[in-house]
């Protein structure tokens, strides 16, 4: 399996926690005008906004080839159970008017709920063909280590904030550049950073980035985006609704960081 470098991202099309369709059409628009451009990869989870991102996407990808796109979405805590589990599955796929799903993940993990169950549960799914792959989300450098040296090769994505902003400490998560992704580069496991823009925030620090941008004749969202694809077996997920954001982001794959160019870069955002 392949997984493209950037992912759309759909957190807020179609609400928050409960459904808004106010906005719908603009954003089945957005995802359709993003598969046109290239985009190939769309993230999702049940919980964005109450299942409706899921059938926002499911709506735009139906004019496209659905084995030419990656499909991710996630299943929400409280629905970790060995029962739960393909219930939400299901909901997604019919939500999604697909037949599987390219990713799988456990959206955040619950204490409540043993780590085995769901991966047992996840794993029984995959062998099915409800999905490709299965992942974790949200987990920090402990907790995917009890699940790798449990269940070995089983997990292929971990998906956690990151970006030059949340380097090392993400709202959820800490260590993603330093234990992380070292560890996933050692286990066969692709990161997936989400918000690598910090909600647009990366913009105030670009003062301190003005100069490598200038080398690379690209804005500073898309420096900060290429540098949290530079290292081998990582991708990101940025999202846009502007026609014109989608571009530039996708554009922002094809600069390639020189060594001192990333270093310096880090050790700034590092110290």
């Amino acid at each position: 399996m392949e997984i493209p470098v950037l992912g759309l991202g759909t957190w807020e099309m179609g609400g928050r926690q409960s459904a808004d369709r106010s906005n719908k059409d603009a954003a089945i628009k957005a995802v359709s005008a993003a598969l046109e451009m290239g985009y190939r990869h769309i993230d999702t989870a049940e919980m964005y906004g109450n299942g409706e991102a899921e059938i926002i996407v499911g709506e735009a990808i139906k004019p496209f080839n659905r084995n030419d796109i990656f499909i991710t979405t996630k299943i929400w805590p409280t629905n970790l159970s060995a029962d739960s589990i393909p219930r939400s599955a299901e909901k997604s796929l019919k939500r999604l008017n697909t037949s599987f799903v390219d990713a799988l993940l456990i959206h955040a993990p619950n204490n409540q709920i043993p780590l085995d169950e769901s991966l047992n549960a996840l794993q029984k799914l995959k062998q099915s063909g409800i999905c490709r792959c299965i992942g974790v989300s949200n987990f920090d450098i402990d907790l995917l280590q009890e699940v790798v040296t449990k269940h070995p090769g089983l997990i292929s994505i971990c998906q956690n904030e990151y970006s030059l902003l949340s380097i090392n400490q993400g709202i959820y998560t800490r260590g993603s550049h330093s234990e992380v992704i070292p560890y996933c580069q050692a286990n066969q496991i692709v990161f997936t950073g989400w918000r690598p823009l910090g909600k647009g925030k990366i913009i105030d620090r670009g003062n301190e980035m003005a100069a490598i941008a200038k080398k690379y004749n690209c804005s500073i969202a898309q420096l900060a985006l290429a540098w949290t694809i530079q290292q081998p077996s990582t991708t990101t997920l940025a999202k846009a609704i502007n026609p014109s954001h989608l571009s530039d982001n996708l554009q922002a794959t094809l600069i390639r960081l020189t060594p001192s160019d990333y270093s310096h870069l880090t050790t700034l955002f590092l110290k």
